[in-house]
């Protein structure tokens, strides 16, 4: 891959879980590593190179050995060997499937505001020129900030709209960076620097069903993150596996964690619609710093936009026009002083309500007329059915003459047996 060519990266989503998920199960004990140990795995996906372009595509994650102290850049013998079989296992699986890369999860410790998250290390560099060179010679690194973000502060000077779109952005910003390495001339590497990518998301069709499917599964009840970390290990290995975890001693029944408040689904409902509702209120607050900046001539006017703004506001009178009940029981429009319009409005959405409940009267209607004639039909038929019935068999289902009339044939009526 020469400098001259253009580098599209492609990030699937598959991946990142898996790597969340490998520092979920590190930073929680769920691993044989300590918790203390570097979050380190490979990067599978395929490369395809061009004349004047380069597309690297990350698929998927897998999660190496290395050693617990984090600080080690070096692998043994033994780890590489081990790494070698992880690779060659999963290609047999996904034979398409190479090594792109490595990826690295850590915690930012910066304290400057200005500059969030985390960047690479010289540790970084030793292990990208180190032993990650025997399974790609140009890997790709990347590197996941695991620190809690903090809350956005509103800036001063400025509006409701500037404040809203950034606090937009860093909610939607993924806490992950994609680095490639420029060597350096120095003895040993020494001149060596990480280099930013740009890279965008991508996903399959299937993969978008599976991924929607973990956002969506959400957990019946969660404990209260003040409880220890030990309590919550030993609960959910005893949830997951159908025996329990092992420990020095049961826990009394008197315990903290037994005591701790549980948040129930009606709890995470609520969570969820006030996070939509948050960021449904940042969004009309953009807009209407549009349409004001738009009318003071601060920026250049949109038509386009300016159409669809037109398109979404003619869709509000409905939900505008709503009439609200006096002390007294009788309804007046609430924009009836401000908005000579309302009342029209107002009637005619309570014309249109009229109308709704009219046609559904009718659909009930023509619904159960069909099935009493559906009945009527099926009954008419199976009295046709009884009367041919008797007239081809007058003398019952055997050929019985009752009435001993010698000049009937007796075998008239068992043509019908």
């Amino acid at each position: 891959m020469t400098n001259s060519q253009e580098k599209t990266l492609k990030l699937h989503p598959l991946a990142i879980i898996g790597i969340s998920d490998h520092y979920t199960r590190i930073s929680t004990g769920g691993s044989v590593l300590p918790p203390t140990s570097a979050t380190i795995g490979l990067l599978f996906g395929h490369k395809e190179t061009f004349s004047n372009e380069c597309i690297i595509t990350i698929i998927d994650a897998e999660e190496v050995e290395t050693s617990p102290d984090p600080s080690t850049s070096t692998l043994t013998a033994l780890q590489m060997t081990h790494i070698q079989t992880k690779i060659e296992l999963h290609q047999k699986v996904f034979p398409q499937h190479q090594v792109v890369g490595w990826y690295k999860v850590i915690q930012g410790t910066t304290t400057n505001e200005e500059e969030d998250g985390a960047l690479p290390t010289p540790h970084d560099i030793n292990i990208h020129n180190g032993w990650m060179r025997e399974f790609n010679p140009q890997p790709v690194f990347l590197l996941m900030d695991s620190s809690e973000r903090k809350s956005y502060q509103n800036k001063a000077g400025n509006t409701d709209g500037e404040d809203a779109r950034e606090k937009l952005d860093r909610d939607e910003e993924l806490p992950i960076a994609l680095y490639e390495i420029m060597n350096g001339t120095g003895d040993g590497g020494s001149g060596s620097a990480f280099v930013n990518l740009e890279f965008g998301l991508e996903t399959f069709g299937p993969e978008r069903i599976a991924v929607e499917k973990v956002f969506r599964t959400k957990p019946k009840a969660l404990t209260n993150p003040s409880t220890s970390i030990g309590a919550d290990v030993q609960t959910t290995s005893s949830t997951a596996d159908s025996k329990p975890a092992p420990a020095p001693a049961p826990a009394p029944a008197t315990s903290e964690h037994t005591n701790t408040p549980q948040i129930t689904e009606a709890e995470l409902h609520i969570q969820s619609l006030v996070k939509s509702v948050d960021a449904m209120n940042a969004r009309v607050a953009i807009l209407l710093d549009f349409l004001h900046k738009t009318k003071d001539g601060s920026i250049e006017p949109n038509h386009e936009l300016l159409r669809q703004v037109m398109s979404l506001v003619k869709q509000l009178p409905l939900v505008m026009g709503r009439t609200i009940l006096n002390d007294d029981g009788s309804g007046s429009n609430a924009n009836a002083n401000s908005n000579s319009t309302s009342g029209e409005i107002g009637k005619e959405y309570e014309n249109q309500h009229g109308d709704v409940l009219v046609m559904s009267y009718l659909a009930a209607l023509a619904k159960t007329t069909k099935s009493v004639i559906t009945y009527s039909e099926k009954f008419r038929l199976m009295e046709e059915s009884v009367s041919s019935d008797a007239v081809k068999r007058p003398y019952g289902r055997h050929g019985h003459n009752p009435r001993g009339d010698a000049n009937v044939p007796m075998h008239m009526g068992m043509y019908m047996d």
